[in-house]
């Protein structure tokens, strides 16, 4: 009996408190980053995460600066990708810089090379 309270206070310190840092740190960065000028990226796109199994999200995988990151995309996006080679697309990122370094996304554009 007492793990399953160890565990129910694990969780519920985690959805508390860890789900209450990160919103306040999106709330910061966001408010940070609209004062700064947009930036524009051109990344090369690694992957189509397109569906399958384990798959909730459709993405575009890209490598930006060190980071592998993504950006989710329609069903209908996802059908017009469906069978293109990811080594043929580039992504152009437009993004205004926030706290130590971490971006917001405002705006991105799909280029078939």
């Amino acid at each position: 009996m007492t793990l399953f309270y160890l565990a129910e206070g694990a969780i519920y310190s985690y959805l508390s408190l860890g789900q209450l840092a990160d919103i306040t740190w999106n709330i910061v960065n966001t408010k940070i980053s609209n004062k700064s000028p947009t930036e524009t990226f051109d990344c090369q796109v690694t992957n189509f995460d397109l569906g399958g199994h384990g798959v909730l999200f459709k993405k575009i995988l890209f490598d930006f600066k060190t980071n592998r990151e993504r950006v989710y995309i329609s069903n209908e996006t996802s059908n017009i990708l469906s069978g293109k080679k990811p080594k043929n697309y580039r992504i152009k990122i437009e993004c205004r810089k926030g706290i130590w370094d971490y971006y917001t996304l405002t705006d991105w554009t799909l280029i078939e090379k």
